[in-house]
């Protein structure tokens, strides 16, 4: 099976995307996904660390004021708002991958990196999700479903919805040809 079969038609600025390895990183609008992700993963560590940051105030003698404590919320959401923006580029940044005749291969993660290898011929099917945020800037995820393993499901978010479907049909191709 050739190259050409397995990758879908591209403008210049995803060839821009490929490294040497033949690797491509996501669709530069996935970054927002990782960047939101963050966001909501960050409130809840701000309120907890704000309620915290309160209960010592008032366990000083002289007590806050409520300025102060709005204060205080306002620099724990925003301290939080530029790590999840930070942490989104780098999540968007860790995420590669490469479409070969065996099959694809997927590398991410910022602290703890996995490298993920489906085989063709272990893929049962493949499902296309695209939620509202996904479809208004133009992404897709491409779910690889399995045969017999821990990992049944696999995920590659943040792809251009054109590039989703290639690689979708490229992995599928010749299953049909099988039984």
């Amino acid at each position: 099976m050739s190259n050409d079969l397995s990758r879908a038609p591209s403008t210049a600025e995803e060839d821009a995307v490929r490294d040497e390895t033949g690797f491509e990183s996501l669709h530069p609008n996935a970054v927002w996904g990782h960047r939101l992700g963050f966001l909501i993963g960050m409130l809840p560590l701000s309120v907890v660390a704000f309620v915290g940051a309160v209960l010592l105030l008032e366990a000083t003698p002289a007590a806050a004021s409520t300025g102060t404590r709005v204060g205080l919320a306002l620099l724990l959401l925003a301290a939080a708002a530029r790590l999840a923006w930070q942490l989104g580029r780098r999540g968007y940044d860790a995420v590669r991958y490469r479409l070969d005749e065996e099959g694809l291969e997927i590398h991410r993660g910022i602290w703890w990196r996995s490298e993920i290898r489906v085989l063709r011929s272990r893929v049962q099917h493949t499902d296309l999700q695209r939620g509202p945020l996904d479809r208004r800037l133009g992404l897709a995820d491409l779910d690889l479903h399995t045969a017999g393993s821990k990992n049944a499901t696999v995920k590659l978010p943040g792809l251009d919805v054109d590039r989703a479907i290639a690689l979708r049909d490229a992995l599928l191709q010749g299953h049909d040809r099988q039984f």
